[in-house]
């Protein structure tokens, strides 16, 4: 059985469509340090317009990865995400929320790469900023109370993932 611990993860460093670069990779990072901070509050919206709160998880190990079609590091991301999410998901629930701008292209590619873990939106970008990241790919490990525990900045290969899953969940 796995331990307390759920993790969140977000991207940085990405390139948009306009070849405009947010943050480099050496400069992902966090606003400021959210470990301990409460994340049960925080709401995202489903595909149909509905909306729950990452609360509802509460009690499992989550990892939750925020992604956005434009988005090169998302994009290579996402595989190694579902990867583990095959490998783990009996033990550890996954969220994908996708993050603007078009959010509907955003969905048709996790339709297009086989993610069959649970989707969510983030139109207004209050799940990202409730965990205080800046830039895209950013992983937080939430506690099962629904706290944070960890954030790690940077795109993760399925290792990496991997590695602090089994670190963070104390596998």
């Amino acid at each position: 059985m796995l331990g307390p611990v759920v993790a969140l993860t977000a991207a940085a460093g990405c390139t948009g469509d306009d070849g405009e670069t947010a943050a480099g990779p050496d400069e992902t990072r966090v606003a400021a340090d959210a470990t301990g901070r409460s994340v049960a509050d925080v709401e995202v919206a489903r595909a149909d317009g509905s909306s729950f709160r990452l609360g509802d998880y509460a009690g499992r190990p989550l990892v939750v990865n925020f992604y956005a079609r434009w988005c090169a590091p998302c994009q290579r991301e996402l595989p190694a995400v579902q990867a583990v999410h095959a490998e783990v998901g009996d033990e550890v629930a996954f969220l994908g929320i996708a993050e603007p701008p078009n959010l509907r292209d955003t969905r048709a590619m996790a339709e297009e790469m086989g993610l069959a873990y649970d989707l969510a939106e983030d139109p207004d970008g209050t799940a990202l900023a409730a965990v205080e990241g800046l830039g895209l790919p950013i992983t937080v490990f939430v506690r099962p109370d629904s706290t944070v525990a960890e954030l790690h900045p940077g795109e993760l290969d399925q290792q990496e993932l991997r590695d602090l899953v089994r670190e963070h969940l104390g596998r």
